[in-house]
């Protein structure tokens, strides 16, 4: 797996390296999130394999389409590795045209990466290292969260599991913000509107360790690390201020505030 990381950049190579149980990656778009994730679980699956034994991740996203593409940089990694795939697997709820209820791809000995829509009667019934990935964005995240938790409490088949959540911000009140918020130490936690005086939570560095490993990602912090990005082109082009501070700067904004601002300029005009 030496080559592959070689393809990493700084941030992606820091979340790979990062072993904790659990971690929560607040990411901008298009910085390699998945790409990253799927390096460490591939890594995972190799050094399962050469101990002939067997792991199993569990990949959920919003959608179908979104399960699939992350799988697909699963196999990307695994043929970079040259780690042979033995079957690909897929179930649908009923018939070849209906609704996924999962895709697999397995390994010689048995390990295997899974991936499944991001709903809670999809993601039961497992027992496996979990990847959320766009979580902020899944449809009933709390009822997910509920339904997919227990797939990590069983470490006698493939060892203690793992949990990865990695997504960009999606205002403020849901699950992602509330793990974020209980557990990042790394300064002000963003909150607000770029460019208006956006105000800041607290780091909580006040607050006992931290169960969640936090890795912060905006486009500046990608840009300067090496991602290859004009970031005032991007910025230009986009001309969407609300978007650019949570899509790019990774900031949890307060919507239902940003919606009464706006209604309140339209009743003084």
């Amino acid at each position: 797996m030496k080559k592959t990381v070689e393809y990493l950049l700084d941030y992606q190579r820091q979340w790979v390296n990062d072993h904790e149980r659990w971690k929560i990656g607040l990411m901008a778009r298009q910085v390699g999130k998945d790409h990253a994730a799927a390096a460490e679980g591939i890594a995972d699956c190799i050094m399962a394999e050469a101990r002939k034994e067997r792991t199993t991740w569990l990949i959920a996203a919003p959608s179908e389409r979104q399960s699939l593409e992350s799988l697909e940089k699963w196999k990307d990694w695994a043929r970079a590795a040259k780690l042979d795939i033995a079957d690909i697997e897929e179930t649908r709820k009923g018939g070849q045209n209906s609704l996924l209820k999962s895709t697999s791809i397995i390994f010689p000995n048995g390990s295997r990466v899974i991936a499944v829509p991001g709903k809670p009667d999809t993601v039961r019934g497992y027992s496996a290292n979990v990847l959320l990935t766009e979580f902020a964005f899944f449809e009933d995240p709390d009822a997910t969260w509920r339904a997919i938790l227990p797939s990590i409490t069983n470490p006698m088949r493939g060892g203690l599991k793992k949990v990865r959540l990695i997504t960009t911000p999606n205002g403020i009140g849901n699950k992602t913000h509330d793990i974020w918020v209980k557990n990042y130490s790394g300064g002000a936690i963003p909150l607000g509107r770029a460019g208006e005086g956006a105000a800041a939570l607290p780091g909580h560095r006040d607050r006992p360790a931290a169960k969640w490993s936090c890795h912060f990602v905006d486009i500046h912090t990608a840009v300067k690390e090496g991602l290859e990005i004009n970031i005032d082109d991007l910025k230009e082009a986009i001309d969407d201020p609300d978007c650019w501070a949570q899509e790019y700067e990774c900031q949890f904004l307060d919507m239902q505030s940003i919606l009464l601002g706006y209604e309140l300029i339209d009743s003084c005009e």
